[in-house]
């Protein structure tokens, strides 16, 4: 697809630095090969071989300073295909950024008021507060995002970890879910549950039907915007905030580390989670069903956000 630029832009002026993209593909996409052509200079995507296989949005940056045979005073054409492949290529926000490209570098967040962390290497010890994980049925151990994760990959019996002992976070207080997730299940699937079966008074940690995460108490939801179920490992976030409604001003939901929350206000009922069941972890026991197949990794919960 060529955008002619009539007349030529100048992409010299206003300090600009680079060319910004957002771009998403699909997992049944073959050989793809994404290009970029400003005026008749072909630039081919330099990032992971397999990233146009991937539905979640990714950013392209190309770097205009350092780019060789283009007269970027005189832009008269822009063009966006694939040289390769088959498959569906999803492009959005185009740009021109008077910012250099910013490598960010993930660190591990503060450990302060870190409740209890899984890290299923073999086994469902919690390395900090030690509380103890108990696997049910057939749940076992697999390949995960770090070393080894928590494999559940059957709805013919109950597969699910259980924190035994532990009722999850009470009342209005704040707390946080991080986790690693990999799934192709399109069902609705349990991440975490815990409370009662009362709106309101429980956590309900889960993927719908259409792929999004959803936080909710029973009486309300929030969701996400990204499909996590392509059989991709996916970093997952949930904060509810003290005092919280199931509203995106009180619930905040993040995914590969950034910010996926749709905008919502629902008011009715606030959390004030009662304890009852042991934390739960795949499996939804109050209706004996949104059982998780998939891996799940790195549990990590906090009572703070």
């Amino acid at each position: 697809s060529t955008l002619s630029l009539t007349p030529a832009q100048d992409w010299t002026q206003h300090g600009i630095k680079g060319l910004v993209l957002w771009f998403a593909g699909d997992p049944t996409n073959t050989g793809a090969d994404l290009y970029v052509k400003i005026n008749n200079t072909k630039l081919a995507y330099d990032g992971p071989a397999d990233s146009l296989m991937v539905k979640t949005w990714q950013m392209w940056y190309i770097d205009l300073q350092n780019l060789a045979g283009v007269n970027l005073s005189n832009v008269t054409q822009l063009t966006l295909g694939l040289s390769s492949g088959r498959g569906m290529i999803y492009i959005d926000d185009i740009l021109l950024s008077p910012h250099e490209r910013r490598l960010a570098t993930p660190v591990d967040p503060d450990p302060a008021n870190l409740v209890a962390h899984f890290a299923f290497d073999g086994n469902a010890n919690d390395s900090v507060g030690g509380l103890q994980g108990t696997l049910v049925e057939n749940a076992t151990y697999g390949p995960g995002q770090q070393g080894q994760g928590l494999s559940l990959n059957t709805v013919t019996v109950t597969d699910y970890m259980e924190i035994t002992g532990y009722k999850g976070i009470e009342g209005s207080s704040a707390f946080t879910v991080a986790l690693w997730v990999k799934t192709a299940e399109t069902l609705q699937q349990q991440l975490m549950y815990f409370g009662t079966n009362t709106s309101g008074q429980r956590c309900e940690f889960r993927i719908h039907d259409n792929g999004r995460i959803r936080m909710g108490n029973g009486g309300g939801q929030v969701e996400g915007f990204t499909d996590v179920t392509d059989d991709r490992w996916h970093h997952v976030v949930i904060t509810v905030a003290e005092n919280a409604t199931n509203s995106s001003s009180g619930v905040r939901i993040y995914i590969d580390g950034r910010d996926d929350t749709q905008a919502s206000e629902d008011l009715d009922p606030p959390y004030d989670i009662v304890p009852e069941v042991d934390v739960i972890v795949g499996y939804r026991p109050s209706q004996g069903d949104r059982f998780f197949i998939g891996q799940i990794d790195e549990l990590s919960i906090y009572d703070r956000v």
